[in-house]
């Protein structure tokens, strides 16, 4: 597909900014550039411009140096979380160990950035290649179409700042439904073992093979995953001794089981910064009380029920065949499970799989206003790090940088730190792949 000079004018102007803010950033983790003190006025907002490098994989590393020590990983009971506390498994907190202590903390987070780079890149490509894979070369060649976008998207410089794991989670997803889609059980099992280490909402493909009605696939996999998973804890729990062990698990599910009653909720006359799950917005409009809790849930079953319900008409169908030449609604119900998992969330900092799921909508929506229902609220929180990084500077400059700290950045900087950008592309895309499996669904037409 020939495409315009305008095209590659924005293909070469954004690829010099992600170098070159890439090579800033590198420079930042290596501890070769001190951007807070370039950028900031005060010696205050400089150290808080400094601590956002890296600060969740701080957070990851203090627990594995802990672990070593031998100390809680985990907080008490008494904690009020501050996104700070580490939230893995012990397992993941004992891999790191590895590498920290034999590591200065410059050289582990300038690998782990180089990783993630790479991490990202594959994921563009992984997407190339798979969408032809699955009968779908239109969008094979929609997301190089998008490539801009994908050059300036808010979810991979929020990952690439503070050196979390969403765009290798992204990545293994995104191999996980090739996997489970071909029917290959043990890299599926594998992978889906590797994710309930870090982050068990990623391992949504679990249900795929449920949805599609490939039950002893499923069953096998469940086997698997759980018997891997139980087997990783014990061999982690005899090699950090057994009460130690035992005691850091436990404290892992306490934690995981009371994490919502400890988040500070953002009430009316504040803002809704940037956890946009539902249960932020409902306090965020309504102010927070204990008995609001069954509204908030209450309100999310309602948004995945729907799916549910196509989930059980599928199940009672027993769909087994075609899955290879029907690919489309399997990929839908992918994506879909994705969205769910992250509308059950009580923090929900990114979507970084979305931008697989604008390219495919956007490929295969016919109907312009729903086109146009997709495009706005991604385009917006695809730009929003665009718009942070000339935005908040301003930002301090008119409002002053101690008001910026204490209050946040107001509308006009920051759109996404009062806006729920981000539930808006989940709900949005969600509804619209809803409404395709539905219709999907109803069809006497094998789904898979």
């Amino acid at each position: 597909m020939k495409r315009s000079r305008l095209f590659w004018a924005l293909v070469i102007v954004t690829a010099l900014y992600f170098v070159a803010r890439e090579g800033a950033q590198l420079a930042v983790h290596a501890g070769w550039l001190d951007i807070g003190g370039m950028l900031a006025t005060s010696a205050e907002a400089g150290n808080e411009a400094n601590a956002w490098f890296g600060r969740d994989l701080r957070v990851v590393v203090g627990a594995a140096n802990r672990l070593v020590e031998r100390r809680d990983m985990y907080p008490s009971d008494e904690w009020m979380a501050t996104f700070d506390e580490y939230n893995y498994s012990p397992f993941y907190a004992l891999f790191i160990s590895q590498i920290s202590t034999r590591l200065p903390f410059n050289v582990h987070a300038s690998l782990h950035a180089l990783i993630s780079l790479a991490a990202y890149a594959a994921l563009f490509f992984t997407w190339r290649r798979l969408f032809p894979l699955l009968g779908m070369s239109q969008a094979s060649v929609a997301i190089v179409g998008v490539l801009p976008l994908w050059l300036l998207y808010t979810a991979w410089w929020g990952d690439a700042i503070l050196l979390n794991i969403y765009v290798l989670l992204a990545l293994t997803v995104s191999w996980l439904f090739y996997f489970i889609w071909k029917g290959r059980l043990w890299p599926s099992a594998l992978l889906l073992i590797l994710i309930l280490q870090v982050k068990p909402q990623w391992a949504f493909p679990l249900a795929l093979p449920l949805v599609l009605g490939r039950f002893r696939f499923f069953a096998k996999l469940v086997a698997l995953v759980v018997g891997g998973y139980l087997l990783v804890a014990m061999v982690t729990i005899l090699w950090l001794g057994t009460d130690y062990g035992l005691a850091q698990y436990t404290a892992y599910y306490r934690m995981l089981a009371i994490a919502p009653d400890k988040i500070p909720w953002h009430g009316p006359g504040e803002y809704i910064g940037y956890d946009h799950s539902i249960a932020q917005i409902y306090f965020y409009l309504f102010g927070y009380t204990e008995a609001a809790w069954p509204v908030v849930r209450l309100i999310k079953v309602l948004i995945i029920a729907p799916l549910a319900v196509i989930a059980i008409r599928l199940i009672q169908r027993k769909v087994r065949r075609n899955q290879q030449a029907q690919p489309g609604p399997a990929l839908e119900a992918y994506f879909a499970l994705y969205f769910a998992s992250f509308v059950w969330l009580d923090l929900v900092w990114e979507t970084t799989l979305s931008i697989v799921v604008f390219v495919y909508l956007m490929t295969v929506l016919k109907e312009r206003w729903a086109r146009w229902l997709v495009a706005v609220p991604f385009v917006a929180y695809a730009l929003a790090d665009l718009w942070q990084v000339f935005g908040v500077p301003l930002a301090s400059v008119v409002v002053g940088e101690a008001e910026l700290l204490k209050h946040g950045p107001p509308l006009w900087a920051d759109p996404s730190f009062r806006i729920p950008l981000i539930m808006l592309v989940i709900l949005t895309c969600y509804s619209l792949l809803v409404k395709r499996l539905w219709a999907a669904s109803a069809r006497p037409a094998t789904i898979t």
